[in-house]
């Protein structure tokens, strides 16, 4: 992405190329975040993936989550990306 941006043939090619680096290191900064707050709630380990307007999220347990578990993964997700609940999605892996 870098060798994009210093070689662009234009300057809205550039800026178009900046803007596309700038979003992928804001997605990955909520996603550190997220998972930091997932872990701190005591699960074990969690993936996070953010695009656009929709979150993904797989969460390591012993056991199956529950919905309160569901709920609380849920507000931490919205908090920090601002997506609707609808565009959550929370996965199990045990």
């Amino acid at each position: 992405m870098c060798d994009i941006i210093k070689n662009a043939a234009n300057e809205n090619a550039r800026q178009r190329a900046q803007d596309t680096l700038f979003k992928m290191v804001i997605e990955k900064q909520k996603e550190c975040e997220i998972e930091k707050l997932i872990k701190a709630k005591g699960f074990s380990d969690a993936m996070v993936i953010v695009r656009d307007n929709s979150v993904s999220a797989i969460i390591k347990s012993t056991v199956a989550l529950t919905k309160e578990d569901v709920m609380q993964v849920s507000d931490i997700i919205n908090r920090i990306a601002k997506v609707r609940m609808e565009e959550i999605t929370i996965s199990a892996k045990t």
